[in-house]
């Protein structure tokens, strides 16, 4: 039975809505279905105007290498564009990561995190971090709440 369900479930579909799109969001990955979590997460974020762009992950060159944990998405501010690189995932999980990233996103955009010379500045101040856990990124504790309030927010939407 549970082989046969695996084979057999397939994903639920998100709500008919109309969506309000203040930015523009262009997409150059398989599951064609994150433009719409992504533009449903930055008119909750009350973002508008900006450029967004979604790429697979490992069609990306890094600036960051973070060797302790397994990452699923990354954004990437380029001049007054943003890239959102993710891997293949579920929708269930697309919505956490993509929720994620917006939320860094939005730390880009509000000059919280900005990189300059391959260094990292979080609110004005170099961050080296060489030895220190992907965890302990004052960034990503910034978000970690934050993330969760967003991906409910997302689902009350589209589910």
């Amino acid at each position: 039975f549970a082989i046969c369900y695996l084979l057999t479930y397939q994903e639920g579909s998100f709500n008919k809505i109309n969506l309000v799109r203040n930015n523009k969001i262009s997409i150059n990955h398989p599951n064609q279905f994150l433009d719409t979590i992504t533009t449903v997460g930055v008119n909750i974020l009350g973002l508008k105007g900006e450029f967004i762009t979604i790429l697979p992950m490992g069609k990306n060159k890094l600036p960051l290498v973070i060797e302790d944990y397994d990452l699923h998405g990354q954004v990437i501010k380029h001049d007054s564009s943003y890239y959102i690189y993710i891997k293949s995932l579920n929708k269930e999980r697309s919505i956490e990561v993509i929720a994620h990233e917006l939320l860094h996103l939005k730390q880009y955009k509000d000059n919280r995190i900005t990189i300059k010379d391959s260094i990292i500045y979080w609110e004005g101040k170099p961050i080296n971090i060489k030895g220190m856990l992907y965890s302990d990124y004052p960034w990503e504790i910034d978000i970690f709440d934050d993330q969760h309030t967003l991906e409910r927010q997302i689902r009350e939407i589209l589910y």
